[in-house]
């Protein structure tokens, strides 16, 4: 099944009773059950494709949108894949609030409410497939110019000046989405360019967001954001 390939938009991440496509053009999550998994994986690894049982799954992927054989625009239908963090950028019993006022200027906070003001007008006039393409493009116009490594340090001080300022604007308590793109366009506009991940869990379904870097997590815990499976990285 070798021209079966993921659908322009959509993205898969497999739990352990469980896959999940997210559709972007669509703006939903589609499940498919554990009954399924031996038959996706024989799909996904080109495993006896002729068989009656991968030709349904394929229709139906294909019926429902996810999967295509477009070569010049469809993706290879596998999942997606990051390294797992296990540490936390800003440890949470750091006591830096005079130090990081001291840093503070103007600048942060006229930052904070573009940055802000973008996300959210991302996900209420736009959609989250706009939000995604606009972070594709800032990360690829850093890539264009060949200077793609990330100071953790000066990530550090900016993530700890973001959270210090955020409670101006909002809180981050079950906003994961707005927040992790939030301080995505805040750390843009200092050349910070970490990675976006939208994560899912199943049994029962939720979806999380927070953003990383290589083994760190800029604005959640370890310990949480590995309940979830990335489906989504940028």
């Amino acid at each position: 099944m070798s021209d079966c390939l993921l659908a322009p938009d959509v993205y898969l991440c497999i739990t352990e009773d469980a896959a999940v496509f997210l559709d972007l053009g669509r703006n939903q999550y589609v499940g498919l059950e554990a009954t399924y998994l031996p038959v996706l994986r024989s799909v996904m690894t080109s495993e006896n494709p002729g068989t009656l049982h991968t030709e349904e799954l394929v229709d139906k992927l294909r019926e429902a949108g996810l999967v295509c054989d477009d070569q010049r625009n469809g993706r290879p239908l596998i999942p997606t894949s990051v390294e797992v963090a296990d540490t936390l950028l800003v440890p949470m019993d750091a006591d830096v609030t005079a130090d990081v006022r001291s840093h503070v200027r103007p600048h942060h906070i006229a930052n904070l409410f573009i940055s802000y003001a973008l996300a959210s007008l991302s996900f209420r006039l736009c959609s989250l497939k706009r939000a995604v393409r606009r972070v594709e493009t800032i990360k690829n116009r850093k890539a264009r110019s060949g200077d793609t490594a990330l100071d953790l340090d000066a990530a550090r001080r900016l993530v700890q000046i973001f959270e210090y300022l955020r409670p101006l604007l909002y809180t981050s308590q079950d906003k994961c989405l707005l927040d992790s793109l939030t301080l995505i366009e805040f750390l843009a506009r200092y050349d910070v360019f970490p990675t976006w991940i939208l994560g899912v869990r199943t049994g029962p379904f939720r979806a999380h967001s927070w953003v990383q870097h290589s083994r760190y997590v800029f604005n959640d815990s370890p310990g949480h954001t590995r309940a979830y499976v990335p489906i989504l990285a940028i």
